[in-house]
């Protein structure tokens, strides 16, 4: 009874954190950095996690169930916060669902502006700029190694809820699809930029933590940490 009781305060304080991590993306005022609300959502998902070991201990019967749904609400959790970051996070200069009458005008300056199809264009000029103090490190971490690790959830998750995701081939061509998906969506709603270097630092960071992953310890860790086994 007493596990019970735990894993129903530590479900408490996972939904207050959630909900206010909504509270702080989509009604405060107060510009709070994208650190500090992610720290709150990691922490929320942690909760989330302990309810539920918590919950097992009491009837170990919740153990597949709960596991399922809790990777299923932390995926829309994340898919949540990754939109937000691309389409709408005043913070990263997005516009969100701004939907343009295009006109040759427009289009070509959109296309001289802001698309990037020259490989690894951006990032040699953030280093540089970087390395010469013209860019700040804040800056430089925001675009280079966010776009680096931003995706990398994917390699957790997918494979985790989808079989078929465990084959490299499938998991790199699901992440370009991704990817583009959110990339054409920017393009479409001028709520970013079409950057080819997006694509490299995306699927690199994803790529990179999908090996990471597969490594026979670590993954017999996650599974184990997981699965209560």
């Amino acid at each position: 009874m007493k596990n019970k009781i735990i894993s129903f305060i530590l479900y408490i304080a996972s939904l207050i954190g959630i909900i206010l991590y909504f509270y702080i993306d989509f009604f405060s005022k107060i510009n709070h950095t994208p650190m500090s609300r992610l720290i709150i959502l990691i922490l929320s998902c942690i909760l989330m996690h302990l309810g539920a070991h918590f919950l097992i201990k009491y009837n170990k019967k919740y153990n597949y169930i709960l596991n399922k749904v809790n990777l299923i609400i932390w995926l829309i959790l994340y898919l949540i916060l990754l939109l937000n970051f691309t389409l709408f996070d005043s913070h990263f200069f997005r516009n969100g669902f701004m939907f343009v009458k295009w006109n040759k005008i427009i289009l070509y300056d959109y296309f001289y502006n802001v698309i990037n199809l020259i490989p690894f264009k951006i990032i040699i000029e953030f280093i540089i700029g970087f390395i010469r103090g013209k860019i700040s490190l804040s800056l430089f971490m925001d675009n280079i190694f966010g776009n680096f690790i931003a995706f990398m959830p994917f390699s957790f998750f997918l494979p985790k809820l989808f079989k078929k995701e465990n084959n490299i081939k499938i998991f790199i061509i699901t992440m370009i699809i991704i990817v583009s998906i959110i990339e054409l969506t920017q393009f479409l709603t001028l709520s970013g930029t079409f950057d080819v270097d997006d694509y490299i630092l995306n699927i690199s960071g994803s790529y990179l933590m999908y090996r990471i992953l597969r490594n026979k310890k670590i993954n017999k860790l996650i599974n184990k940490i997981i699965k209560k086994e």
